[in-house]
């Protein structure tokens, strides 16, 4: 059985953190877990927590012109809800359980002491925001051009 040390240990965003760190990180983090259909938050909600899926995948949705958008899907090792955490604004998309999910949750406060111990995480971090930024605003811009060709 994989231990959760093991697990963070082969995510990428923790992949180059000391073992003390991560061993750290270890006991400050929090398990949930989400039933298939269920909604983890809603676009608009405070973004007070990150996670990291562990088992099972979640569905990234926006919402536009009173449709749902599908923007992406995220399975086990992926990093999800840090945008508005760093950023420290609502959420920007909603996410609703794709399969029963279990989930890492990394609070706030808890991500910027992991910010302050390790710049590793903190330029992978980076590298997320930046490439979700781009795909997001693509996904969005296609959206709108499917939505004006339909009407």
């Amino acid at each position: 059985m994989t231990t959760k040390y093991d697990f963070l240990r082969n995510v990428p965003l923790f992949a180059e953190m000391s073992d003390s760190d991560l061993a750290s990180l270890c006991l400050i983090v929090q398990e949930v877990q989400l039933p298939s259909g269920e909604m983890l938050f809603e676009e608009g909600d405070e973004g007070d927590t990150a996670y990291i899926v562990e088992r099972g995948e979640v569905d990234i949705l926006k919402r536009s012109d009173n449709r749902e958008i599908f923007l992406a899907k995220r399975g086990p090792g992926e990093v999800f809800g840090e945008m508005a955490l760093l950023l420290g604004q609502p959420r920007s998309a909603g996410v609703r359980a794709r399969t029963d999910v279990e989930l890492i949750a990394i609070s706030h406060a808890d991500l910027r002491k992991l910010l302050q111990i390790s710049p590793t995480v903190a330029e992978s971090l980076f590298d997320i925001l930046v490439s979700r930024l781009r795909n997001t605003q693509v996904t969005l811009r296609q959206s709108e051009k499917m939505a004006q060709l339909g009407t």
